[in-house]
């Protein structure tokens, strides 16, 4: 990954939209999970307790899951698919990817990196498509964990629906921007430009001034928001 980074990061910008050097940054993030599931196997070791009862001893044996499926967002689709694969596969489970359909090819160079890195065939899977994708892998036998991040609703719908065909399943939801948000922040910027301009002050010096200022201004945004 970190040899291909700037072609990850290409594909990431011509997709999303982010530029270049924020996707480098999502990439950096995405590594960290790479780092730690290389030394995961000091967690698969188990446990065992000695006369926990009387000629009783205790020990507990980490053993894969199965097969795992990721539902990730359209605004990170590197660094969230990084928080499940590797920890899933260094685990020793098989991984099945159903990123968002906006921007679908970063997904597809993780699965040729992985395959290139050594990965047996069938290990590591994408699948592209949309609900109706999400709904057949919910209801899939073979699959045993699902792990989802995204908006509320669909974090609720994907609980309910997976749990209910006996998945053990990771839903985690708030992951959401409003329009209002995002023209406050907007307006803010144009805001502290023009009062630098005018002012003859640096912007660094009214950014630091907003922050300070923030904690009044949050009440108001908050409301606004809902």
């Amino acid at each position: 990954m970190k040899k291909n980074a700037d072609e990850l990061a290409t594909l990431i910008s011509t997709e999303h939209g982010k530029v270049h050097s924020d996707a480098l940054g999502e990439l950096t993030r995405g590594l960290e999970v790479v780092e730690f599931a290389c030394g995961i196997p000091h967690l698969l070791k188990g446990e065992h307790s000695l006369n926990v009862g009387r000629e009783i001893d205790s020990y507990s044996m980490m053993q894969p899951v199965g097969v795992c499926v990721g539902i990730t967002p359209f605004n990170f689709p590197v660094m969230v698919p990084l928080w499940m694969i590797p920890v899933a596969l260094a685990c020793g489970n098989s991984f099945i990817l159903k990123p968002s359909e906006k921007d679908p090819s970063a997904s597809l160079m993780l699965a040729k990196l992985l395959k290139e890195a050594g990965l047996p065939d069938g290990v590591f899977n994408v699948v592209q498509g949309d609900k109706e994708v999400v709904d057949a892998l919910l209801e899939a036998p073979d699959v045993a964990a699902v792990s989802f991040v995204g908006s509320t609703p669909i974090a609720e719908a994907i609980y309910s629906k997976g749990s209910a065909h006996g998945k053990r399943v990771q839903a985690l939801g708030g992951a959401k921007i409003t329009l209002l948000s995002c023209l406050m922040r907007i307006l803010k910027a144009q805001l502290m430009r023009l009062w630098a301009r005018r002012m003859a002050l640096p912007v660094s010096a009214v950014w630091q001034f907003l922050l300070r200022s923030q904690s009044v201004m949050r009440p108001q945004i908050s409301w606004l928001q809902r």
